[in-house]
């Protein structure tokens, strides 16, 4: 007898099901029923007649219709092993419907990801993981249906993440596996606090001394990149804190004076909070930030994510994109005028730049470098120059004070609306029955810095 592929039966070893000329003498109504029903019985390994006979009755009279087309005899008899004999369970357990491609198929060739109750079949399941393992991030890889579950959430992607290691190995081909588990390292490595990026060689590794030695030396490159800054390491940095050298650079280097506050924003770009990518990119545009390495959605002002729906409190009733912004946050203070913002710094002793530099070619247009998008060539901003903003457009000079409340601490809660102080109060889910000024104010103090003022990494 001619044997037919494994693939299609996986329920039944050590039996004769799976050949050809037994399923044709079984499937044959013009012979006796009787003897159909022992050959499914003794071959099938049922535990009674009854459930041998509904195996032929199925066969007989359902499976040949358009709703069982992807049931095979095997598959028969495992719904009517697992049905305990009943026929009516056992056509229900072969046409379970697949939530992507709508087609029926067994229960045994339906699959969900364990954190939702979306059904697969085999086919869509396997499609959709070597899509999503070759061109998509791992943050990538929840569910198709309902996009479960959310692997920005380290709880819930430590849960989800191992198990897909368990099931991926018994539909994939091994080299798809193989990249899977690579990518998986990867992700795991970036989530680690000590790893970085060299900013000479692009290359990632893990810096084991942290922060007990600033000047980190690539692996691949032999060259330094700053752990805490993430500036190319440069000897005037020696002995100094990643603050002290920013204002050494500033007061010191004949390169920065020449573009000055420029030439600081462009230094002091943005760091991607999940996969530690940095972009030269300053805050003066839109500070919805994509990251292109990892996809990660995020406030380039606060670097708290983009939510695509309601995942931070009961009070939140917001289900499009929208990111929970602390008070000291450039998306706020960009909206309250220059004089403000000075009179934050002033009123806590914080010293700032006024005064444009000497050496700047066009006086009259901002200089700050932009990547207008990502993958273009950078431009100058070119906006007009404000008259006391150091040389810059009023946008980017807001960005550098901003930078100062946020480098010292600086409350802004002073200069924010009522309607921006209640937002801050609900967001922690601190009932706002009064709205008068004093009362919003004096009922925000407590959470000053715990909860909601952005601390400086």
């Amino acid at each position: 007898m001619q044997a037919v592929s494994n693939d299609n039966y996986n329920s039944i070893s050590n039996s004769v099901v799976k050949y050809e000329d037994f399923q044709r003498v079984v499937k044959n109504q013009n012979i006796d029923a009787s003897r159909r029903i022992r050959m499914i019985l003794v071959e099938g390994k049922l535990q009674s007649w009854g459930r041998a006979a509904t195996v032929i009755k199925i066969l007989d009279n359902d499976l040949n219709k358009d709703d069982y087309p992807e049931c095979t005899l095997e598959d028969v008899i495992e719904a009517v092993r697992n049905c305990t004999g009943d026929k009516a369970a056992a056509l229900v357990y072969l046409s379970e419907e697949c939530m992507t491609c709508y087609s029926k198929f067994p229960k045994s060739k339906i699959r969900s990801l364990g954190t939702c109750t979306c059904k697969l079949c085999i086919g869509c399941m396997k499609s959709y993981f070597l899509i999503a393992i070759r061109e998509k991030f791992v943050r990538e890889w929840s569910c198709p249906i309902c996009n479960l579950p959310d692997l920005d959430d380290e709880k819930k992607s430590d849960g989800y993440l191992p198990f897909l290691t368990l099931l991926l190995p018994t539909l994939l081909e091994p080299d798809i596996i193989e990249l899977f588990l690579e990518r998986l390292k990867d992700w795991h490595l970036q989530r680690d606090p000590k790893f970085r990026w060299c900013e000479q060689c692009g290359n990632g590794f893990l810096w084991e001394a942290g922060e007990r030695n600033l000047a980190m030396t690539c692996p691949h490159c032999k060259k330094k990149t700053c752990f805490k800054c993430k500036k190319q390491w440069d000897a005037h940095h020696d002995g100094l804190t990643c603050e002290e050298y920013d204002q050494w650079r500033i007061d010191n280097d004949p390169d920065n004076q020449a573009h000055g506050l420029a030439r600081h924003l462009e230094a002091n770009g943005i760091d991607c909070p999940k996969c530690k990518r940095r972009y030269d990119k300053t805050k003066g545009g839109c500070i919805h930030f994509s990251c292109p390495e990892c996809r990660h959605e995020f406030c380039s002002g606060c670097f708290n994510q983009f939510y695509h729906n309601n995942k931070h409190s009961v009070h939140c009733k917001q289900n499009g994109l929208h990111c929970h912004h602390p008070r000291d946050c450039f998306y706020y203070l960009r909206d309250n005028n220059i004089d403000q913002l000075k009179r934050l710094l002033v009123d806590q002793n914080v010293t700032f730049n006024e005064i444009e530099p000497e050496h700047q070619e066009d006086k009259k247009h901002c200089p700050v470098m932009e990547q207008k998008d990502l993958g273009q060539k950078e431009e100058a901003c070119n906006k007009d120059v404000e008259v006391g903003c150091a040389g810059l457009c009023s946008n980017h000079y807001k960005e550098y004070l901003v930078g100062l409340i946020n480098k010292h601490k600086v409350d802004p809660a002073s200069i924010l609306t009522n309607a921006e102080l209640k937002i801050c109060l609900t967001r922690h889910d601190v009932p706002t029955k009064h709205t008068d000024r004093p009362t919003l104010l004096e009922t925000l103090s407590p959470w000053h810095v715990e909860a909601d003022v952005r601390l400086p990494k």
